[in-house]
């Protein structure tokens, strides 16, 4: 039997001994190539937490996925109690008004008119979002 290769030179940790050719004359061992790969511990080990590694990847993310869509959910109510908080600040103001000294009848018509028109705008911008279709809620 030729073992290939320099017999003191050590490669890595394991002396090289699984990258050298084993020849039984003209032919190549590949058994025994074979059986000294699939048996190298370092190897085994290194694949098994790339396995575990990519395995805990995928579960983690899929968790994480299932976490995310609650949370939508949860912030668009949130998102929705904030509205509701700003039409109410908004509705005060707009009482708690106090019309000018000396404001004739037509003027007060326009006032009340445009405190109307901005009091629909603001009911209009922070209407609640429908929180049952997230996909519409963020819209």
């Amino acid at each position: 039997m030729v073992v290939m290769g320099h017999p003191r030179r050590r490669r890595g940790y394991g002396g090289g001994s699984t990258h050298r050719l084993l020849l039984e004359g003209d032919r190549v061992s590949w058994r025994k190539t074979a059986s000294a790969l699939i048996l190298n511990r370092r190897r085994i080990v290194a694949i098994l937490v790339v396995v575990v590694v990519y395995f805990g990847g995928i579960g983690g993310a899929y968790f994480l996925a299932a976490r995310s869509a609650a949370s939508v959910v949860e912030l668009c109510q949130a998102g929705n109690v904030a509205r509701q908080q700003q039409i109410t600040l908004w509705d005060h103001f707009a009482a708690i008004s106090k019309a000018p000294p000396h404001e004739t009848p037509a003027q007060k018509a326009v006032r009340l008119r445009e405190v109307a028109s901005i009091l629909t705008y603001i009911h209009h911008v922070f209407a609640p979002r429908n929180c049952s279709q997230p996909s519409k809620a963020l819209r």
